[in-house]
């Protein structure tokens, strides 16, 4: 009996010492990766987006249609949904849809896309534009060279999905992330969002703050990372492009050459002199390291020395995640409310 009670008692402080040994806090930049972690895993998601657009110019006051064009392009609105399904089970699936509203004049347009085809929902055509990609092929194989024309059919479309799916947008996120600096990154415990006129809701989020020469170090980390990546290599040697380099050797060679030639640092720094920015994002995410919420504001200032032209552009923008019930709306098609591609380009002909 005594040896059952003491067998009882040691098993019950083995479990209060366990519950009661802290878990070590990740740090800013494990938290990053860990919610990137979670991205990947996901099959479908949606998300609601609202935000707005500021340019103002300075030195242009003689021009008067750019003055006036430049107004239109003070206080935008946008607002943009979007859907994405089959991420991971192959069957890709996506709608997004935009409203974005130029002091005035509003432009409104929708998305529907599978693996056979694209609906771009226009309401100023009057129709819903539907191109399948099996017709669309056949229409580039009338005006592609005869060697080429017979690689082109609907499993390249599906192909080159795919490879965007599973390769090239993962690696550039990995890479991306990889090479954001750890200081540019900050964990708040409790941070308040609101979107829209919804209720404010709290959690913890991850702040990251980038300023322009942390955007020139992380664009040439991730073009060395890029450049270095093998896996990325064979997806594109498969397409067989022609002049493509044999070899990974070649291929990293080629790019090391282009990135260290003098007319690529010339137009890199270039773009840079000049420019002021400044992006701060946060995101706040849930227990299982999924993003629910999160807003950027961001900053850029740009002086063309020689015209004596300083552009500013700020914007503000806050979003919503959603991961249940996630389906892709594809629009009700039918021959009234339709046109194809011929038609669509027959109409553009005949407005010249």
């Amino acid at each position: 009996m005594y040896k059952k009670f003491s067998v009882l008692i040691l098993a019950l402080t083995l479990v209060l010492s366990a519950c009661s040994t802290p878990v070590a806090k990740l740090t800013p930049k494990e938290t990053l990766d860990k919610i990137q972690a979670k991205s990947l895993e996901l099959d479908a998601y949606a998300f609601e987006m609202t935000g707005t657009m500021d340019t103002n110019v300075e030195g242009a006051e003689d021009n008067a249609e750019a003055t006036q064009a430049l107004e239109m392009m003070k206080n935008i609105q946008m607002d943009m949904d979007g859907t994405f399904t089959g991420m991971k089970s192959g069957e890709y699936a996506t709608n997004m849809n935009f409203n974005v509203d130029m002091n005035g004049l509003g432009v409104k347009a929708g998305v529907y896309l599978d693996t056979k085809e694209i609906i771009v929902d226009y309401p100023m055509l009057g129709k819903l534009v539907v191109v399948k990609f099996d017709e669309l092929m056949d229409m580039v194989k009338q005006y592609a060279p005869e060697e080429e024309a017979e690689k082109l059919d609907t499993e390249l479309i599906n192909k080159v999905t795919k490879d965007i799916k599973d390769v090239f947008i993962p690696k550039l996120t990995e890479y991306s992330l990889k090479n954001i600096p750890e200081d540019s990154l900050e964990l708040i415990d409790e941070y308040a969002f609101k979107y829209k006129e919804e209720e404010e809701v709290k959690m913890p989020a991850l702040k990251m703050t980038l300023n322009a020469e942390q955007y020139q170090k992380m664009t040439l980390g991730l073009i060395d990372d890029l450049t270095n990546d093998e896996e990325i290599y064979n997806t594109i040697k498969a397409y067989e492009i022609p002049d493509f380099p044999a070899t990974f050797e070649e291929y990293q060679a080629d790019l090391k050459e282009a990135t260290e030639s003098e007319e690529f640092k010339k137009a890199f720094n270039q773009a840079d002199e000049g420019a002021d920015m400044n992006v701060v994002s946060i995101y706040g995410y849930d227990k299982d390291y999924l993003v629910q919420v999160g807003e950027m504001t961001s900053s850029t200032t740009v002086k063309e020395e020689e015209q004596e032209i300083t552009v500013s552009v700020s914007q503000n923008f806050a979003f919503k995640m959603n991961y249940k019930d996630v389906k892709a709306e594809k629009p009700e098609v039918t021959e009234e409310n339709s046109m194809g591609l011929e038609e669509l380009m027959m109409m553009f002909m005949g407005g010249m």
